[in-house]
């Protein structure tokens, strides 16, 4: 009885609009991650539990678990962000993707919590939230989403419960290693700003934050000491990165320009007062702590991510609370951020039932196992602008997409005559917006390539064998040529070597 009395004042405390802003954007997010098929990560995470799909049973459950376990202390990382994603992805792809969209937006109610209640700070939030962070790295696929998206709402959650400095010790102290072993990223960002909390505000020095910190300490203790994580970090930690500022200072941006504006309130003797407070302190130390990481882990865009979150929830605290504009017109502002960012998500839909289907076609089209299929189906090249690449053509090449069975209509009619030749020593033509090479390079086969759009760049290429009657050639499909082309035309293209 107490524990739903306890629910239900939770959900009282909640503004029925944002409670409304959040559900919708979460279920947005839910049905774009449910037309995703499992791709990328998400089959590797899978194959943990073959045994126990092929042949249902509680002995096989727990064999598979404990050989999943095994495998991820010896090689990757014990994170329970996988762990859940692995148990979730035992579903079909709609029951992972609900989970995901709770996620979001439970995220997006504690950094309504977090950055102050207000209408122009909420909206602040979610529109950074939701267009700066790295949504384009595969984030509908189910496994980077229960890194990322859950990670984001636990750590959420540790702070707005830090803030409230009531939690029982015990309970603290379990809640924050379970916190702190989903992932270490999030860990050290949430633990930053917990230890600023207690430097800076005697009211916080108690059993209760302490246990909370402890906890998070304890759980990216135990994520460390595993050899699976030397092996799968080896290379990737680069302090030296810290004080290099010129590097990535776009990516940076949010957590830049979230430390100028808390120095110019914090510097203001009138302001001081109003803006010293144990939210900003929790904030800019989670996104200081966030910062360090993500200088530290320069390797991969996706460690900016705890970094981006709570520097979006410090810009929506500082600028709801600065009170330079009237409370109507912050309405107005923060309800118009919300409004673009709905629409934004909506935008999305349509391609990403367009890429659902044609995934559906392109299945059924290779059942009989041949190779060259002629189908209309889209490529990176034609992603539409306005999806930001949110829908992320890559991760249906990646893993459940045929792509090495499956080629685009258009080279039905290919003819090394009409095309474009390119600067290449592979003898490489641009045709309608895809890249054609001989055939001798092979079939069915990836190999880092470089591609030339008034810049040169490499990524991993995928070779497609198809047959017309001009002759036998190799379509070739670059990852990431959405992002990195930037809708330039391609100029010219190399194949280095073959990726193993």
């Amino acid at each position: 009885m107490a524990n739903k009395l306890g629910i239900r004042k939770v959900f009282k405390t909640i503004c029925p609009q944002v409670f409304l802003w959040s559900a919708t954007i979460g279920l947005i997010y839910a049905i774009m991650a449910s037309l995703q098929p499992y791709a990328l990560d998400d089959i590797a995470f899978r194959k943990f539990f073959a045994d126990f799909r092929a042949d249902p049973s509680l002995y096989l459950f727990f064999e598979d678990t404990f050989a999943g376990i095994a495998h991820q202390f010896q090689f990757d990382s014990l994170r329970l962000s996988n762990a859940a994603a692995s148990l979730f992805m035992l579903f079909p792809e709609a029951i992972p993707a609900v989970a995901l969209g709770i996620a979001l937006s439970l995220t997006l109610i504690c950094g309504w919590k977090l950055s102050g209640r207000k209408t122009i700070a909420f909206g602040i939030f979610t529109a950074a939230y939701l267009l700066l962070e790295p949504w384009r790295e595969y984030m509908l696929t189910k496994a980077f989403g229960f890194n990322y998206v859950v990670s984001s709402a636990i750590a959420m959650a540790v702070c707005v419960a830090v803030l409230k400095n009531n939690t029982r010790p015990v309970i603290a102290a379990a809640c924050g290693f379970i916190a702190g072993m989903w992932h270490e990223g999030f860990s050290v960002a949430t633990a930053g700003g917990i230890a600023a909390l207690l430097l800076l505000f005697p009211p916080y020095r108690n059993s209760s934050t302490a246990s909370w910190l402890s906890g998070l300490i304890a759980g990216i203790i135990v994520l460390a000491l595993p050899p699976g994580t030397s092996y799968r970090g080896e290379g990737m930690f680069m302090p030296q990165k810290l004080i290099q500022l010129q590097y990535g200072m776009l990516t940076g941006s949010p957590f830049y320009l979230l430390a100028v504006l808390s120095a110019l309130v914090l510097l203001c003797r009138n302001l001081r007062h109003n803006f010293l407070t144990p939210q900003l302190a929790l904030i800019l130390g989670c996104a200081a702590a966030g910062w360090v990481v993500w200088r530290c882990f320069m390797t991969d865009y996706r460690t900016a991510w705890p970094m981006i979150l709570f520097s979006s929830c410090g810009l929506g605290y500082i600028i709801g609370k600065t009170d330079l504009l009237s409370r109507r017109i912050g309405e107005i502002i923060g309800t118009s951020l919300l409004s673009i960012t709905v629409l934004q998500l909506l935008l999305c839909i349509p391609y990403a039932i367009r890429l659902h289907n044609e995934y559906q076609l392109a299945f059924k089209s290779t059942e009989d196992g041949s190779s060259g299929h002629f189908l209309h189906r889209s490529t990176a090249a034609t992603t539409p602008c306005h999806t930001l690449n949110r829908v992320n053509y890559d991760i249906y090449l990646l893993g459940g997409y045929p792509a090495w069975q499956c080629v685009p209509a258009d080279l039905a009619e290919y003819s090394p005559q009409q095309a474009t030749p390119l600067l290449s020593p592979n003898d490489a033509r641009l045709f309608r917006g895809h890249i054609v090479v001989p055939a001798h390079y092979g079939a069915g086969s990836a190999w880092i390539c470089s591609i030339t759009t008034g810049r040169t760049f490499e990524t991993v290429c995928l070779l497609t064998e198809f047959t017309n009657q001009h002759g036998t050639f190799c379509y070739a499909a670059p990852l990431n040529l959405y992002h990195l082309a930037g809708g330039k035309t391609i100029t010219g293209f190399t194949l280095i070597r073959q990726d193993i």
